[in-house]
């Protein structure tokens, strides 16, 4: 839902997933023992997809309208399985 949030078409969307996915699971290393350091590049980057999701969420329609995180999830679901509308509203 992350990378669909925030690619803007399908080929951004897949690099985002991608780049997530491989966050994720060195979060998990890092929670599981796995891991005891980081690379700052990585810890920068993952900052500034913090800080770009927040701010889409908070300033950008129709995702500010949402007042609980299981109306967003709903709303990203459809969208990411092709229904393009949610009440009338479109994506931008």
């Amino acid at each position: 839902m992350i990378a669909f949030l925030l690619g803007e078409n399908y080929e951004e969307r897949i690099e985002y997933a991608a780049y997530i996915k491989d966050l994720y699971s060195k979060r998990s290393a890092i929670v599981h023992g796995g891991i005891t350091h980081l690379n700052y590049i990585l810890l920068h980057t993952a900052n500034v997809l913090c800080h770009k999701i927040i701010r889409i969420l908070l300033s950008e329609f129709p995702y500010k309208k949402f007042k609980t995180k299981k109306e967003l999830c709903q709303y990203l679901s459809r969208l990411k399985y092709g229904e393009p509308l949610y009440n009338g509203i479109n994506r931008k």
